[in-house]
């Protein structure tokens, strides 16, 4: 198997996300697992847990619960799969981690408790930058490449360029993409009923939402734009 391909998620609201494009890589034959590191209970209502079971299989997907901490994190076996996409939610003790991941993604709605904490999480990549987190052949700090998305946006004078000057994310950040969604009750509707239902259901997504996910894969992969659009039909029939 060729070296795992590790895809770390920071922010919030990233549930819904990081279980799309699971299932589009799972269904273009990646073996994938998810690992959560959130450090805190988002993952167990958001996905079927049975009893006290920390590792599920969901939809032929792995997930691993609770890794919060770093003994645990470590006892998962990532080269046993294609693709990891890692949940680091907002836990900043586990963001060292982030140095082994090939893309990073930031998640945020404009929620002044979600954006206050992610700037906290910037914070300490940049210091972490600062101490080694990684190196140019200059040897100054390397700022992070991320893609951004910024989610249930709507109509205010609270709107993206206010968080990003809250967030000073293009000082702490070099961002490589840039996804701006408005509030949609579509995308809603199944980001509420995927965290009641047995399997992960999008098949009636918004094109943007669409457009975007493949756009990830597409960017944090190596599978082709081709097959990348195969495997969204695929994993939206089901089957």
């Amino acid at each position: 198997m060729a070296m795992t391909n590790r895809i770390g998620f920071i922010g919030s609201y990233k549930c819904d996300l990081i279980l799309y494009i699971a299932k589009i890589t799972s269904a273009a034959g990646k073996k994938v697992a998810i690992v959560d590191a959130a450090g805190e209970p988002v993952w167990e209502y958001n996905v079927p847990v049975y009893l006290d079971n920390r590792i599920i299989t969901y939809d032929d997907i792995d997930i691993y619960l609770n890794c919060g901490g770093s003994e645990k994190y470590k006892e998962i076996e990532m080269d046993d799969y294609d693709i990891v996409l890692i949940d680091y939610g907002f836990n900043k003790d586990m963001l060292y981690s982030m140095k082994q991941c090939n893309s990073v993604i930031i998640v945020s709605t404009l929620e002044k408790f979600n954006v206050m904490r992610l700037r906290e999480c910037l914070k300490t990549i940049t210091l972490l930058s600062d101490r080694g987190f990684e190196k140019e052949a200059s040897g100054t700090g390397a700022v992070k490449d991320a893609i951004k998305i910024y989610r249930d946006i709507v109509n205010s004078k609270i709107n993206t360029d206010y968080i990003d000057s809250i967030l000073d994310i293009n000082q702490k950040i070099n961002i490589v993409l840039e996804y701006i969604l408005t509030l949609d009750e579509i995308d809603y509707k199944y980001r509420l009923e995927n965290q009641y239902g047995d399997s992960i259901v999008f098949k009636k997504l918004t094109k943007s939402m669409k457009n975007m996910l493949m756009d990830i894969v597409e960017a944090c992969t190596d599978i082709s734009r081709k097959d990348i659009i195969k495997a969204a039909k695929k994993a939206e029939r089901g089957s």
